[in-house]
């Protein structure tokens, strides 16, 4: 039951940790539209009502974007995967690079584990072991993360 409970626990972070790069986008997504709607509203405020905005526009901006649930709630998440990573020595964050963040062996045809040792020039069994013990060092803070679904 309780090795049940932590396989859980522990396929749970990586999911989390596995979202980074898109947490990352959608976050940049966020702000781009943010910074778009200030920018047209700007224009509006000049061309149509007929005056500049009492408030500089990159105070609006940095206001809106505090406002925004959404993007906070993504950047919260950002930053907890990256305060993970930080908990990492410099070999295991090499490898959680390598295993979890690199666009290289990730788009690579075939079985993930196995080209992640090829790279690293060890056994399949090692990736695994190296794997969890990243893991379960990154699971406490990994875990304060809200399961964000993303659209697609």
């Amino acid at each position: 039951m309780e090795k049940d409970l932590l396989e859980n626990e522990i396929r749970e972070a990586e999911y989390r940790l596995s979202n980074y790069h898109a947490w990352r986008r959608y976050a940049q997504e966020l702000e781009d539209a943010i910074e778009s709607t200030v920018a047209f509203s700007d224009l509006y405020q000049e061309k149509v009502i007929g005056g500049p905005m009492p408030v500089h526009p990159q105070e609006r901006i940095v206001e809106a974007k505090e406002r925004n649930r959404e993007l906070q709630r993504v950047l919260r998440n950002v930053a907890i995967v990256e305060e993970a990573l930080g908990l990492l020595t410099e070999e295991q964050r090499g490898f959680a690079d390598l295993y979890w963040l690199s666009p290289f062996v990730k788009t690579r045809a075939g079985d993930h584990a196995e080209n992640v040792a090829e790279e690293l020039e060890v056994s399949r069994a090692t990736v695994f072991r190296w794997r969890d013990a990243c893991l379960l060092r990154m699971m406490i803070v990994l875990l304060r993360a809200d399961s964000i679904i993303l659209k697609a």
